[in-house]
């Protein structure tokens, strides 16, 4: 099965990239910052976006980049929401169009944070952050966009622990 990693170079990315290269499939990683062309991809280009994974035809595409510095989002709101928004829309449009399935990771930042005891999928996301709000707006193209082929994942995290990703 051909997977593609996203986002490689971070945290998650190298975690995934580690144990997808364990298994028998055919996986190809690709970051925004990668030292060879062949390897890099910008998410906020529509046009690259579809280009490339287009020509590669994965059968999963597991989106693990991401707009992370939680404050910066703050004054930095273009850019939170370009990668963490309208990328995931352009992934999601790609996976759609080529019959892939989609793994997406999101943030428990889409919750306000009110409910003592948690939160569950079914909660509704109520975001209080302009990081929060991105990821919302990514989580929506996502399911906007996928909701007829039900070919996604939608993964919210909470924390991340490991080694710093490789481009920090």
């Amino acid at each position: 099965m051909k997977v593609l990693i996203i986002g490689a170079k971070g945290m998650l990315g190298q975690a995934l990239v580690a144990e997808f290269s364990k298994s028998d499939h055919a996986v190809t990683a690709w970051d925004k910052q990668a030292a060879d062309p062949k390897d890099r991809l910008d998410v906020t280009d529509l046009g690259e976006v579809r280009q490339k994974i287009i020509q590669l035809s994965p059968e999963i595409i597991i989106n693990a980049s991401a707009y992370t510095n939680v404050d910066g989002a703050e004054t930095d709101k273009e850019t939170a929401m370009l990668v963490n928004g309208r990328a995931v829309g352009y992934l999601a449009g790609v996976a759609k169009q080529i019959g892939a399935t989609l793994v997406h990771y999101s943030t428990d930042y889409v919750f306000d944070g009110a409910k003592p005891a948690g939160y569950t999928e079914d909660d509704a996301p109520n975001p209080i952050s302009e990081y929060g709000r991105s990821k919302l707006r990514g989580e929506q193209e996502l399911q906007e966009l996928q909701s007829s082929t039900g070919r996604y994942y939608l993964i919210r995290l909470s924390r991340l622990f490991g080694m710093p990703g490789a481009g920090k």
